[in-house]
């Protein structure tokens, strides 16, 4: 199982607001916000290797995909054209000073006016796979419904102990120890990501990241060194895109998305539903809300920069899919009539562990430069979930995972994943060169590699290819009609994996009256291995073209184009979107 990042799918957004602020007596007020209207449209066919041919006879496609019936659902509902979302929305910072003392309160709010009202041809779970029918968020969590609210806060202080200064802050807020880089898996994995809001056009950094509840202190021993350290007192994991959304990849992993289909391909879901031939979902793992902490150390080093040293233990904020071992002789009975089938689940494996180090600093010239390594001892990563499920669903069907459910007593849980150590390096900069063109023009690149310490061999255990591919070769042999591209052990997670990201962006300052245009470009390339978050996909390249009119400082316009292509493996490939937004900060 795995999804495209959202940092990779951002429809872009405008810059951040500047906040305004008012005085009350010795209560100092400072107000920021931004309100969008955006729409976002599928730009590309859906492509057949991409769809299973169940499911695509319904939409006039010839699916030749050897699996995937639980990963088409965002593929079949939108075609080259349809909008996949339109959504007003709109952020707000307030934040109140009183002499040392302060609170911050962010309130989020969107609805989403195609996925509230519109009719798809396929349907989500949610629905019943209900066809020509709007989708459902029923059961969803809040984050990941088609429209709602959130509002979080904190209160904090700054204190003075002997001439050393302290920060405290206490209530929902994120921990900001990641470097400023977009590779995603670094320290800024203590962070939960709202992944659909990341989805939206106009997207700005704000609604992105989640907000936990902890404790927060900073300790400044010197002009020059700080110590940090936080604890965590509730869970909240990164929100998927829900099912039946054209950024979700997975059917059957959000809340509310409670089936797994395991029929041929050349059955759709509609039938397979009706022939019972589905695992239902049982009790989700949560963790435990404690455990969570921290503590870091940073040093500005004059003429350098500032280096940093941090510890951090914490539950993964990555679902996990794992099992419920059937209790009867037989795994699986089409509609479970004596309830005793096999059950899959999704949970969250708790003390994940990582150490980092980062460095950052601004030349001389403008530039800015940044690195930053990350390890954890422990990281869970995914074991394939078509080796997953073709152990535990049939007693006799080929999998690497045979032994492991023979194993497992009966109505004994599975967990889907394991432990390894990884490790993590990206390293970026970005320049200024000044006029170029006649616009204030700037250059940025990042590189970023992930390398898994003790990965298995291939032939034995297996992690996170997507199933549309289809279940690998088991024990050196491939499964009838196997394709070439499911007949062979690429794909899974590697060892090693490593990619780039490049942007140029320039500043045309008062083109028209008042109006700045801002037009830029970014790429990326997946230049080898497959990682296990899948933010390396072997051969993928993907393309942000875009362009940003600002209306006297308060106004903005953009206009973006997506495309994914290239990787045999990439199963976004076919998702290239357009994205409009016009929205006001105040």
């Amino acid at each position: 199982m795995g999804a495209v990042q959202a940092a990779e799918l951002t429809a872009g957004g405008p810059g951040v607001a500047k906040p305004k602020e008012f005085q009350f007596g010795e209560v100092t007020v400072r107000t920021k916000g931004t309100m969008t209207y955006g729409t976002i449209i599928r730009a590309d066919d859906r492509n057949p290797e991409l769809v299973p041919y169940g499911n695509g006879v319904a939409v006039g496609v010839n699916g030749t995909a050897r699996g995937g019936t639980n990963n088409d659902d965002g593929e079949l509902n939108y075609g080259r054209g349809d909008h996949t979302s339109t959504v007003l929305k709109a952020v707000l910072d307030a934040d109140l000073k009183y002499r040392n003392l302060g609170m911050f309160v962010r309130v989020k709010a969107w609805h989403d006016f195609d996925l509230e009202d519109d009719s798809v041809p396929h349907g989500n779970a949610a629905n019943g796979y209900a066809p020509d029918k709007n989708l459902s968020d029923k059961g969803f969590s809040r984050l990941g419904r088609f429209s709602g609210a959130d509002l979080r806060a904190n209160v904090y202080g700054n204190f003075d102990l002997d001439g050393k200064s302290l920060l405290t802050r206490i209530g929902y807020q994120t921990i900001d120890w990641g470097s400023p880089g977009t590779i995603l898996g670094g320290l800024e994995q203590i962070n939960p990501i709202d992944n659909p809001a990341r989805l939206r056009a106009g997207a700005v950094p704000e609604e992105t990241r989640i907000p936990i509840p902890a404790v927060f202190a900073r300790l400044g021993l010197n002009k020059n060194t700080n110590v940090e350290a936080f604890y965590q007192f509730g869970f909240r994991p990164s929100e998927l895109a829900g099912c039946g959304t054209f950024g979700a990849f997975v059917d059957y992993a959000t809340a509310g998305c409670n089936q797994v289909f395991v029929a041929p391909v050349t059955v759709s879901d509609a039938q397979a539903e009706e022939l019972g031939l589905v695992v239902k979902r049982g009790a989700d793992g949560d963790p435990s809300d404690g455990g969570q902490y921290g503590v870091g150390v940073t040093y500005l080093a004059e003429n350098l920069g500032q280096f940093g040293a941090y510890f951090a233990n914490y539950h993964s904020r990555r679902l996990a899919v794992s099992v419920l071992k059937s209790s009867g002789t037989a795994p699986l009975i089409p509609g479970d009539p004596n309830g005793e089938n096999v059950q899959y689940f999704v949970e969250y494996p708790e003390d994940v562990k990582v150490w980092g180090l980062n460095f950052k600093t601004r030349l001389p010239d403008q530039t800015r430069v940044f690195a930053e390594y990350t390890y954890r001892p422990n990281q869970t990563i995914q074991l394939a979930t078509a080796d997953l499920l073709s152990a535990f669903v049939s007693n006799t069907a080929p999998s690497l995972l045979r032994a492991d459910a023979t194993a497992t007593p009966a109505g004994g849980v599975y967990h889907g994943y394991d432990r390894l150590k990884m490790s993590q390096f990206s390293a970026g900069a970005s320049r200024p060169f000044g006029k170029v063109l006649g616009g204030d023009f700037t250059l940025a690149g990042e590189v970023g590699v992930k390398y898994i310490h003790d990965l298995p061999d291939v032939s034995e255990r297996r992690y996170v290819r997507s199933d549309l591919y289809g279940q690998g070769p088991v024990n050196g042999v491939c499964l009838p009609g196997a394709s070439a591209a499911q007949c062979s052990n690429d794909g899974y997670a590697s060892a090693l994996s490593w990619g780039y990201r490049l942007r140029a962006s320039s500043v045309y300052g008062n083109v028209f009256d008042g109006v700045d245009l801002k037009p830029s470009i970014t790429f990326g390339h997946d230049v080898k291995g497959w990682s296990y978050d899948s933010l390396f996909i072997e051969g993928r390249r993907l393309a942000i073209v875009a362009l940003q009119a600002d209306v006297k400082k308060r106004f903005f316009v953009e206009a973006s184009w997506t495309p994914i292509w290239g990787g045999r493996y990439n199963f976004a490939k076919d998702r290239d979107f357009f994205a409009l937004a016009v929205g006001a900060t105040f």
